[in-house]
């Protein structure tokens, strides 16, 4: 099950181009979750860096 989890101890910086579709859709999530766009981004990767297929 897919959950968004709070982060505080990310401590690395990077940067990530997004598509424009893609970022809006992240960025509702974060709204509607009382999220950071942060959040909702690691929260995603971990799901699926957790359930992909080998």
């Amino acid at each position: 099950m897919f959950d968004i989890q709070k982060f505080k101890n990310s401590t690395i910086q990077t940067s990530i181009r997004f598509p424009d579709d893609i970022y809006d859709e992240i960025k509702k999530v974060a709204e509607e979750n009382d999220m950071s766009i942060n959040n909702v981004v690691i929260s995603c990767v971990k799901y699926a860096l957790k359930n992909k297929k080998k």
